[in-house]
């Protein structure tokens, strides 16, 4: 049985379909347009050229039902890597709980995590497992936070987590970002005792420390998915997430790019942080340096993805942190750790 990365073609899914071969997993191509897929097939067969032909299967998430099961034949894994999730998420989900096949994606918009929260149980009834977010945020916020709430002495009562993002950004993700603040049409959101709860307009900036010798830095409120996975793997109710935007983040022109070199990427590595506060007011604060966030994303989601071969599963919607643990993210090559 195999991995069928769909969007292998994008950006991310590039990334993660050479990674993929580098850990000489069972891997099949997917998406739409089939001379993309041969080609990215025949390069990666290049690469390792004694690897088995890497198959190829073309189909829309918006064709016929039958077709995307036919598709998924063989298959015991599917990444999607193809955004906006908005768009695909849904039949790919629908799809995998039909066929049997675990679920895996990138998705940083919350639409991919309402949709696992609402599938839940009748993914639970069929043993199929729903993770959105196996690499990105989610995987590399939700272990962050998890160590800190794990090292914490007194009761959580809120999460505070930030991003810091550099560099160039791919043409991907500028649409899925796009995407996602039309359908989230409330505005800015955060996790209070439970409930998403909308932002004032304008709402303060708060300050974090990413161990990177520049001190605080003011991180503006941003609607992650991890209000929506933090609760599920941490219990902690109250979440509030940020974004640092630095070094030629959302610059413009970026459109016309697929996504940043490898030069780019090696220049422009990740951080995060996450503070723990108490009921009694005390803090637990942990930091994480790790490879740029499409290097970890891709190579997150094809770990995330072995484990799934390899029969670590639990049937439902499960978080990255829930299932692999709080070290997972720090298993990632280049990551790192700060008090």
């Amino acid at each position: 049985m195999a991995l069928l990365i769909y969007g292998a073609t994008g950006f991310t899914g590039t990334l993660a379909s050479h990674h993929a071969l580098h850990l000489s997993l069972p891997l099949i191509l997917g998406g739409r347009n089939a001379s993309k897929l041969e080609t990215l097939a025949q390069s990666l067969s290049a690469v390792a050229p004694a690897a088995p032909t890497i198959p190829i299967r073309v189909f829309d998430v918006t064709a016929d039902t039958q077709l995307i099961d036919q598709s998924l034949r063989g298959v015991a894994v599917l990444l999607n890597c193809a955004g906006p999730f908005a768009r695909t998420a849904a039949p790919l989900v629908a799809a995998c709980i039909r066929t049997g096949v675990h679920y895996l994606d990138v998705a940083a918009e919350l639409v991919s995590y309402g949709l696992a929260a609402e599938k839940n149980e009748e993914a639970r009834r069929k043993g199929v497992m729903l993770m959105p977010g196996a690499g990105g945020s989610v995987a590399m916020l939700g272990c962050l936070a998890g160590r800190a709430v794990e090292n914490f002495v007194a009761e959580g009562a809120r999460i505070d987590v930030a991003l810091r993002v550099a560099g160039p950004l791919s043409r991907g993700t500028l649409a899925s970002a796009a995407e996602a603040s039309i359908i989230q049409g409330e505005g800015c959101l955060q996790r209070v005792d439970g409930a998403l709860v909308a932002l004032e307009p304008g709402a303060a900036a708060a300050l974090f420390d990413f161990g990177d010798g520049r001190g605080e830095v003011p991180c503006m409120p941003a609607t992650l998915p991890d209000l929506m996975t933090l609760p599920r793997s941490t219990g902690v109710q109250s979440v509030r997430t940020y974004v640092h935007a630095a070094d030629g983040a959302f610059a413009e022109g970026e459109q016309e790019k697929e996504g940043p070199t490898k030069e780019e990427r090696e220049k422009y590595p990740c951080r995060a942080a996450a503070v723990v506060v108490g009921r009694d007011g005390k803090e637990r604060r942990e930091v994480l340096r790790t490879l740029n966030g499409y290097d970890f994303t891709s190579i997150a989601s094809v770990l995330a993805a072995q484990r799934v071969l390899e029969g670590v599963v639990e049937a439902g919607w499960q978080t990255p942190a829930g299932l692999f643990g709080n070290e997972f993210a720090f298993g990632v090559m280049g990551g790192g750790a700060e008090v």
